[in-house]
């Protein structure tokens, strides 16, 4: 049991392809999977390893290397909840975990997510943009486990949500439509970008924004090139960007991380 987590894994060569995060905890070689044990789908055939190339699990993988429980994290594109999910796994008990969607469905799709994932889930908070606003009904969970919100918001609205600048641990964006939903709406430059930027403010030193882009819809390849100039803007000496994509699969999802450095190189 490591971290509080139900698996470790020794080195070897299924540790060393499967990207699992080392326990800072435990110099023994463990490898602490922090939850990405029953996502990463590890494809084991007579003795052979498949390795984790799929953007989400490379990118529960990037986020499992820097959250811990207590930390404050952000679903900026929520959709139907499995990063959500993942985040809550890794930051509670203690931590903070914003949902924002500006669909409706969406919210809903994770909040029912989240109840039934999370123990003790069965109130929600949603705002409306602005800190302390609320729907009628709807009341701020009062939960030993942490603190889940919702907020039925554009992502670009992420400094009217009251978060602290230099506090949020990991930001996840996952652009484009909803799955299953009205393939019309979809996340836009003029929305994504400043989004980011903003999302660049609320990050802390050690923590991580992480961005997929869809290129396959319309107007998916200007996002991601827009998303890929925007990151490769930040400074060098505070950040380091990261392009993950399948080079023999055109259109496959393309994962952008902006790792923020401890202390300025």
């Amino acid at each position: 049991r490591c971290c509080g987590m139900r698996w470790r894994i020794r080195f070897g060569a299924v540790a060393a392809s499967c990207l699992a995060t080392t326990c800072a905890l435990h110099g023994d070689g463990a490898i602490c999977t922090r939850g990405f044990h029953s996502r990463a789908r590890l494809a084991l055939d007579a003795g052979s390893f498949a390795p984790v190339t799929g953007h989400r699990e490379l990118a529960h993988t990037v986020l499992s290397s820097v959250c811990r429980p207590g930390d404050t994290v952000v679903d900026a594109t929520c959709g139907n909840g499995h990063d959500s999910e993942f985040l809550a796994e890794l930051v509670l008990p203690g931590g903070q975990l914003h949902c924002i969607d500006v669909q409706r469905e969406a919210i809903e799709a994770t909040a029912q997510r989240l109840r039934k994932a999370v123990a003790g889930l069965d109130s929600l908070h949603v705002s409306s943009g602005t800190r302390g606003s609320q729907e009628e009904g709807s009341r701020r969970p009062e939960l030993g486990i942490g603190g889940i919100e919702f907020h039925c918001v554009s992502h670009q609205n992420l400094l009217g949500l009251g978060i602290p600048l230099e506090s949020v641990r990991a930001f996840m964006y996952n652009l484009g439509y909803l799955p299953g939903g009205d393939k019309t709406v979809t996340t836009t430059v003029d929305s994504t970008l400043p989004s980011l930027r903003h999302a660049a403010q609320l990050t802390c030193p050690g923590g991580v924004i992480c961005a997929t882009c869809y290129i396959g819809h319309e107007g998916g390849e200007e996002e991601a090139h827009a998303v890929r100039e925007e990151l490769a803007s930040l400074p060098q000496g505070e950040w380091r960007v990261c392009e993950h994509r399948p080079l023999n699969w055109p259109l496959s999802p393309i994962l952008f991380t902006a790792h923020r450095f401890q202390v300025k190189r």
